[in-house]
């Protein structure tokens, strides 16, 4: 369910209440552990793969060891890449793929990887982004290839014109 246009007040309030009430958020999130466990669940994996959360943090909030915790979140995973990751990825304005948090367009990302050839190297050109968005922009790229290979295309046109012309 998307935040309706009558409820857009309420994260910043949640992190508002956070800061100044402990206590009261904390029986919110209390409240969901207990009566939304699904839903808790989903927000702890959703925090690890966001980077938010460690693995074996996120573990003892699930009450589970770390090896349970990897096939709960390889599962986590697979769900959010079936429906097109829209956790991690959106389509801007112009229609061009992106990591939510950071803007990065996909192409960019498969581009890169394409010449590095692994995700370790991958994680390495991008510090910034958590293994769980670089591998939503590879999955998200692998379901839309003509779109990144357009976009791929456009760009080493570009770019191939501007340094003929210098």
């Amino acid at each position: 369910m998307a935040i309706s246009g009558n409820e857009h007040w309420m994260l910043p309030q949640l992190r508002r209440l956070a800061r100044a009430k402990p206590d009261s958020f904390e029986q919110i999130a209390g409240h969901i552990r207990e009566f939304h466990p699904g839903l808790y669940e989903e927000l702890c994996l959703m925090a690890v793969e966001h980077g938010d959360l460690t693995q074996g943090d996120c573990a003892v909030c699930l009450a589970t060891d770390v090896s349970h915790l990897a096939v709960r979140l390889e599962i986590y995973r697979n769900d959010a890449g079936d429906a097109g990751n829209p956790i991690l990825i959106e389509v801007d304005e112009n229609g061009v793929a992106c990591l939510v948090d950071s803007r990065i367009f996909v192409w960019e990302i498969e581009r890169e990887f394409r010449k590095l050839g692994s995700i370790e190297a991958l994680k390495d050109s991008y510090t910034g982004l958590t293994e769980g968005e670089l591998r939503a922009a590879l999955r998200y790229a692998e379901r839309h290839p003509d779109e990144i290979a357009r976009k791929i295309r456009a760009y080493e046109d570009r770019f191939v014109r501007s340094e003929g012309a210098g």
